[in-house]
Formats: C-alpha cells, structure tokens, sequence
C-alpha cells in the first residue's frame, strides 16, 4: 500500500511509529548468465546491455557447463542480504531464472521480477501467493500472531479500548488513524469476546464502526496491521473461517438431540440458553440487524414440542428473528457461531 503522508496521525502499539515507514536499503543482486548452445552471438550483448541498464553489477557470461541449472544464492547476512542470480540463456533467446522466464523486449517485466527480489528475497519471486499477495510464509507469520486469544472481558467496552488492548498482546503493529479512533470511540462492545483469537475478535469489533482489519506489507518495510474502512472488493481480515470441509464436525454438540419446547420466550432468551448447553461463542452480525431493523429480544420464539437437534432448534428460533446461523473456526479452529441476517447484508 502506498504510504500516504495525510494518514501518519497513526498510533503504532508496540513499535516505533517513525520505524514503521522505514525503507531497507536495496540488496545489491549480482548475475551469472549461462548460455546454451545454439545462442545466437548478438544475444550475450543484448542481454549485457538490458541488465547492466537494470542496474546489475558484476555481470558475468560463461557457456554451460552440466548440472547447471537456473538458481539464487543468498550472501551476506540476514539484516543485508546480497544476491547472486543464476540465468539460463537457451538457444531461442529465453532467460530462465527462478520463477520466471524473459524475452528481450521484457525489460519491465524484468525490473519488476528484480525488484522483488531486492524486498523479499529468493521467496519473493518463487513462492505461490496466498491471501493479501502474501507468501504461504507470510500468512504463516500473521495467523500465528492472530492466534494469540483475547484475554479479557469485552462486553461493555468501548470498542476503542478493546481494539487497543489486544494490539498491544500482538507481535506486530497496529495502527488506527484518528479517524478509525473516533468511529471505534463510539461503539459499545455488546458481544463477549474472551477466549476467541485476536484475528476474529478484531475483526468483529472493527465491523460495527463500518472498519476492517488488513495485514500488509508495504514494499521495503515489515509486516503490519492497518485498521481502515470497509471498502467493496478490498481484501479484509474476516470473521472467522468455514470449516473446509462440509462433512467435518467441529461443533458435534449441535447435532446432538433433545426433546424440546419453546413458547413464551424471546429468541435472545431462548439463544443465550442454547449457547450455554453448546458451549460455544455467538457472536452477532450487529450491521446486519441494524440494517434491517432487527432485534431478537422483541421477537417471541415458539418451537413446539419436539424431538430435534440444536442445529433444527436454531434455524426455527432464528428464522423467527430473520436471522441464521454459520458455523465458523477462528485463528486456533476453535468453533463459533456467527449470528447473521437471512437477507445478506454489505
């Protein structure tokens, strides 16, 4: 994400602020061209020419040997890395280097492939990317530090101080403009969010004051959080996961049966006693219910008497409440319900 300078009134829990927008000073990345039989003779020079124009140094061309093979080798220490590139030039004018291949004429593509290299290393032009343009590592990095559990009471908070008191349980940095801070200042925590992870909890928090959760990295610099507004197709962190796989069965209790008979009771009532006998967090889609207009504790709840599953007992109480439910993991795959309208909501 560009860094834009009208957006610094940031507060960083846990570093710097004036560390977080630091750029590291790009690796120096050397190249060993090696040539196949069959390259034509004006290739080694156009290539000389496209790549010392890219700003390589120490250049050096040398005909194939066996067992060569397109590589990068990392020198230098960890905090500054250098690089050394192993191209393979074929017969048809091709470089090949790792996770990529080049024609003369793609000297932007090049620069790009480059340029990756310098900011993230050998894994940045080889690795698949996952969620947020991430590394499979990167995502690794952020899932682990959102696994951390919320260690307090939240209901009744505002979300201001929720928000800040898990940022700061967090490995990497949060920031909240001035902006967010006000927006978050004027929410009330209605959900208990003790014992869910970090990733899911703020992400439920942030969500009623119209704000999302987005790890980044911006070029040059570390991983982070940044708390900004919800904005349509941008990638956000979510509330929780679906399980992967439709057969498995996180939450058993909920196919469990039981006889049972519901009347003259509201459906907030009659959810507060199915979440004690399942054991497992509800949390409310608070946008949604606002969006239209929904409030279970004025809706009554009828279920007549019946032998059923908590799974069927939910759907009817909920349904009542133009409500559902979804099953949902968060960061550790400890189960949840997320409590939604019927009719999707933004």
């Amino acid at each position: 994400m560009r860094w834009v300078a009208n957006l610094l009134l940031v507060a960083a829990m846990g570093t710097a602020p004036a560390a977080l927008g630091a750029e590291r000073a790009k690796p120096p990345v050397t190249f060993e061209l090696v040539t196949r039989p069959g390259l034509p003779l004006t290739a080694s020079q156009q290539w000389y020419k496209a790549l010392t124009g890219l700003g390589i140094s120490g250049l050096q061309i040398r005909a194939a040997q066996p067992g060569d093979e397109a590589d990068i080798h990392q020198q230098g220490s960890k905090a500054a890395p250098q690089y050394k590139v192993v191209g393979i030039l074929t017969a048809d004018n091709v470089l090949h280097v790792p996770g990529g291949t080049f024609k003369p004429g793609d000297v932007g593509r090049l620069r790009t492939w480059l340029d990756k290299l310098g900011d993230e290393g050998a894994e940045g032009v080889t690795a698949r990317r996952t969620a947020f343009g991430f590394t499979p590592r990167q995502l690794g990095e952020v899932t682990d530090d959102l696994k951390r559990p919320v260690t307090f009471s939240t209901k009744g908070l505002s979300a201001a101080k929720a928000v800040e008191r898990i940022g700061k349980s967090l490995k990497l940095p949060l920031e909240l403009d001035e902006t967010a801070r006000s927006e978050l200042a004027r929410v009330k925590v209605a959900d208990e969010l003790s014992g869910i992870t970090s990733g899911t909890a703020l992400a439920a928090l942030l969500r009623p004051a119209g704000l999302v959760l987005r790890p980044e990295r911006p070029r040059g610099g570390e991983l982070r959080y940044r708390v900004e507004k919800a904005q349509k197709d941008r990638e956000s962190w979510p509330v929780g996961w679906k399980p992967s796989s439709a057969a498995s069965k996180p939450l058993p209790e909920l196919f469990e049966f039981l006889q049972v008979e519901i009347k003259e009771t509201s459906v907030s009532d009659a959810l507060d006693a199915i979440q004690g006998r399942l054991k497992a967090p509800f949390l409310f889609d608070r946008n949604a219910m606002a969006l239209y207009g929904i409030d279970p504790a004025t809706v009554q709840a009828e279920v007549p008497d019946k032998r059923m599953t908590y799974s069927q007992i939910l759907g009817k109480v909920l349904m009542q409440a133009r409500l559902k439910y979804e099953l949902r993991l968060d960061e550790a795959d400890k189960p949840f319900l997320w409590i939604t309208s019927v009719k999707p909501a933004a």
